[in-house]
């Protein structure tokens, strides 16, 4: 388990994080996930201000606890991690409760979306799954949660986080000493790493009344800047003065980028919509602007007004010891350094424009983008635009 503590003081708490590796192949262990996250947060609500999640790879566990009783509320919050029971009337509402929840998310079109872009975007067998399938939830039994918790709640491959007023040496030493004894080693857990592959054109899902798009860029090349790479998704598509915001000033017909990590893959992310009759206009406009940032990258004022936003945006949201934790541990879970948060404003600041440019012409090329676009019209008529070939394939889900 790695331990990480560090001194904050602006507030007399003690930001506990823990994050425990629960990546969900399929759709089996992916409804079990989901399950013992529920379990967890009902054993921790009668013990501390505590919330558990699980966001498809991993299971988060966040209390906030006295500066002066931490080290107590830490030991407390891990046995009753460990210890909690699973009885089986609790554990058929949370069953019930979550397929449900399940049923809906299926029914999401958005959702449906962002999934079908997730698949496409990675080679076989693609990135872990974040939602359980309702029929293989409903046939889950208490037996299957208890094995799946005693598997997933040990040491291997977690990360421990403090953040607060305390002093980080002396803590790492408590950690140490209350881990050992709260929780096992267990067995080493290996992470596949899903691997991007951009298909370079567009899936075509028939919809019936607007016109929504998701678009893709893998940005984890070791030759390129991070930071450049996130200031782009800042200049492209972030904020009101971004390029993006400016090709489309009305919000029935727009466009936004940003960022995600999926199984510690960075992605470059542009969701744009249009109301019904409008996706041609939507996919061309795309097109243009895409082109001209290839051509004609940030630079001078523009590139400071990004860069102005971005630092402000990420400085901005460290406004407690909370958020501080929040942010360790996120980055933990993309598999960054455990100091990224205080190096990545340096690396911001220091982003040339050829570096900017050399990313525009990296993630914006067409044949680095995998794009699912839903509309109610064609994809002839769409294809019109040249935003993207299409796959040849059009699928009808709603």
């Amino acid at each position: 388990m790695r331990l990480i503590a560090v001194r904050d003081a602006r507030a007399p708490v003690a930001e506990l994080r823990l994050l425990i590796p629960a990546v969900a192949p399929d759709s089996r262990r992916a409804g079990l996930a989901e399950l013992l996250a529920r379990g967890l947060r009902a054993a921790l609500a009668a013990t501390a201000h505590a919330k558990v999640s699980w966001d498809g790879e991993w299971l988060r566990v966040e209390a906030s606890l006295p500066a002066g009783t931490w080290a107590t509320g830490l030991a407390r919050t891990l046995e009753c991690l460990r210890a909690s029971e699973i009885l089986d009337g609790d554990f058929a509402r949370w069953r019930a409760g979550l397929v449900n929840q399940a049923r809906l998310r299926a029914r999401d079109h958005r959702q449906l979306l962002a999934r079908s872009l997730r698949q496409r975007a990675f080679a076989p067998p693609g990135p872990p799954l974040d939602l359980p399938h309702p029929a293989l939830l409903a046939a889950t039994g208490p037996a299957e949660l208890r094995e799946f918790r005693a598997r997933t709640l040990t040491a291997a491959g977690a990360a421990l986080v403090l953040a607060g007023d305390i002093d980080p040496e002396a803590a790492v030493v408590t950690m140490t000493r209350t881990a050992r004894r709260c929780w096992p080693d267990g067995e080493p857990r290996a992470r596949d790493r899903p691997w991007p592959t951009p298909t370079g054109n567009l899936l075509a899902l028939r919809g019936e009344r607007e016109t929504l798009l998701e678009l893709c860029a893998p940005s984890g090349a070791a030759a390129d800047s991070p930071a450049a790479h996130d200031l782009l998704i800042v200049a492209l598509g972030a904020y009101a003065g971004s390029r993006l915001a400016q090709r489309f000033p009305d919000p029935a017909c727009s466009a936004a980028a940003g960022l995600d990590v999926i199984g510690g893959q960075r992605l470059l992310l542009l969701s744009a919509q249009a109301p019904a009759g409008h996706g041609r206009e939507l996919l061309a406009g795309l097109r243009a602007e895409l082109a001209e940032l290839r051509e004609r990258p940030p630079a001078g004022a523009e590139l400071e007004a990004a860069r102005t936003f971005a630092l402000g945006q990420f400085l901005g949201v460290l406004d407690s010891p909370a958020a501080l934790a929040d942010k360790i541990t996120t980055d933990l879970g993309y598999g960054r350094a455990a100091d990224w948060v205080f190096r990545f404003p340096h690396q911001l600041r220091k982003v040339t424009a050829a570096e900017l440019g050399l990313a525009c012409a990296r993630l914006l090329s067409p044949a680095a983008l995998t794009g699912v676009v839903s509309s109610d019209q064609s994809a002839e008529e769409l294809a019109a635009a040249e935003l993207l070939p299409f796959s040849g394939n059009t699928t009808s889900w709603w």
